[in-house]
């Protein structure tokens, strides 16, 4: 099951990248996480051995501690990750108003002088 989601998860967090990473820091951004996650790898085999022999953990509770930090890494981005498009949109419509009341502003003031 693990290769299976590496496979989906790899083509997920490419797809991630390219969407909330500008092109010119994508390459650093996709080396940082595939160095991140093969450092992460490196222990995994041996802390899920040790939890498999330990007395009162278990397979079960190696299978319990994935869910769980699947579980918290995917509330995690589901609380924290923004997409950038939505801030960009939302500064340029601020923009856009900041602007619109500056014009009004002037014409007011040139209401104003005779």
């Amino acid at each position: 099951m693990g290769g299976a989601s590496g496979v989906v998860g790899g083509a997920a967090w490419s797809a991630l990248l390219a969407d909330l990473v500008p092109s010119e820091k994508r390459g650093r951004y996709s080396g940082l996480m595939s160095t991140l996650s093969g450092l992460a790898s490196l222990p995994a085999p041996n802390i899920g051995a040790s939890m498999w022999t330990t007395e009162g953990i278990g397979p079960t509770g190696v299978m319990w501690a994935q869910m769980i930090i699947g579980m918290v890494s995917t509330t995690q981005l589901w609380l924290f990750l923004r997409d950038p498009r939505e801030e960009a949109k939302k500064q340029k419509e601020a923009e856009e108003l900041a602007r619109d009341d500056g014009e009004k502003n002037e014409d007011d003031k040139e209401d104003q002088n005779p």
